[in-house]
């Protein structure tokens, strides 16, 4: 029942988060129009995309984990390649 770690810099909510298939990443999309993946060991943010005109409302990370797909508000689903 103990927080293991806390993901934070999104400036409004969150709509959506995923792990990563390693589960060494998470994904997340927030009303701020960003998506920002995160390094799930130390909760620093790895990379902040901010193509979306709008909120972003569902994340998710291909089943090999080499790509990401985000869909938002703006009515597009974009898809990403993490570095």
């Amino acid at each position: 029942g103990a927080v293991i770690r806390t993901f934070s810099g999104h400036t409004y909510k969150l709509n959506a988060v995923a792990f990563s298939p390693d589960a060494t990443q998470v994904i997340t999309g927030s009303d701020d129009n960003t998506v920002r993946i995160f390094d799930t060991a130390t909760g620093t943010v790895l990379q902040i995309f901010r193509e979306h005109n709008n909120a972003v409302t569902s994340v998710a990370f291909s089943p090999d984990g080499v790509q990401a797909l985000t869909g938002a508000d703006d009515g597009t689903a974009l898809l990403w390649t993490p570095d």
